[in-house]
């Protein structure tokens, strides 16, 4: 009876071909991430930009009332490099607003096979409102929106766009890219909860690298005077607006967030929220068939020299 335990020199060759044809994956680097905020407001005939940008935490927010009590508005952008982001935007009256917050962060791969790569995100909550307490006639209007981009290397990934107009035909929604939530025809506010998406990033080779770029911007604006009787008074010193009189209000209101886009956890564009697989190469054919006839002559050589001994 033959003995069926392989021999020791076919033993090596085994392990020798299971070595050549198995890859060792290493984890993939991700930089710092960089932070960039942004609050733009605009009241009738002056604006008033402001920008911040750092790898820590930005909060740029900016508050105007105008002058001649004709309009309010206030937008910003919130962060930092535990993944928490906010952007808001609002106003009354005669207003333009923007609010804007980008985090980005550049990842290497630093294994030595290719890897394909992945984003998982959660976007926890939002909302619009475009409100009127008077009819609105002529080219009054309230609006509110967002523009949301996920994108690698300056390309967009994931956009959800959404714009909440209110004039003298009612109120409508528009959107584009993933729809967050759901609107009641005709309402004058629209939000969501909780969505959760995972994004193909695509294959990269050992030491490429890529940027990936969450961007949010939040806007809101409104062209409808002030109702009632105003009266002069001043409220806050130059620049800063005029005290409204009894019976003077804005008869518009606006205003659009977006929060915590990387979701409830609060965790950043990192290492944990992008993964990676390895890419194992499938030889063609021929050296297939060459690397498998190799493999077997050497097996064989290897038992044929183990039954003379």
């Amino acid at each position: 009876m033959k003995n069926s335990t392989l021999s020791v020199p076919f033993k090596k060759n085994v392990l020798f071909a299971a070595v050549c044809l198995g890859l060792v994956t290493m984890a993939s680097s991700a930089q710092a991430v960089v932070l960039n905020a942004e609050a733009t407001i605009n009241l009738q005939t002056y604006g008033a930009p402001y920008t911040e940008g750092d790898t820590n935490s930005v909060y740029a927010s900016m508050g105007l009332y105008d002058a001649d009590a004709s309009g309010a508005s206030y937008a910003a952008g919130r962060g930092n490099d535990n993944g928490w982001m906010y952007s808001y935007a609002g106003g009354e009256g005669y207003f333009d607003s923007q609010g804007r917050i980008q985090q980005t962060v550049e990842f290497t791969n630093d294994s030595g096979v290719a890897q394909n790569y992945s984003f998982d995100f959660t976007i926890n909550f939002g909302s619009l409102s475009a409100y009127n307490y008077e009819p609105l006639t002529g080219g009054d209007f309230v609006r509110s929106g967002n523009n949301v981009a996920i994108r690698l290397d300056g390309v967009d990934l994931f956009t959800s766009e959404a714009e909440l107009m209110n004039n003298d035909s009612g109120t409508t929604l528009s959107t584009d890219g993933v729809l967050l939530g759901s609107y009641a025809s005709g309402s004058n506010s629209y939000s969501w909860g909780e969505y959760t998406g995972v994004l193909d990033l695509g294959v990269f080779n050992p030491g490429e690298s890529f940027f990936l770029e969450y961007d949010i911007v939040t806007f809101s604006s409104g062209n409808v005077a002030a109702a009632g009787s105003c009266s002069d008074g001043e409220w806050g010193g130059d620049g800063f607006g005029e005290e409204f009189g009894y019976g003077c209000y804005y008869p518009t209101y606006g205003y659009s967030q977006f929060g915590d886009p990387n979701g409830i956890s609060g965790m950043p564009i990192s290492n944990t929220t992008v993964t990676s697989s390895a890419v194992h190469a499938v030889p063609e054919p021929g050296l297939l068939l060459l690397l498998c006839g190799g493999v077997a002559g050497l097996a064989f050589s290897g038992r044929k020299r183990a039954r003379k001994s």
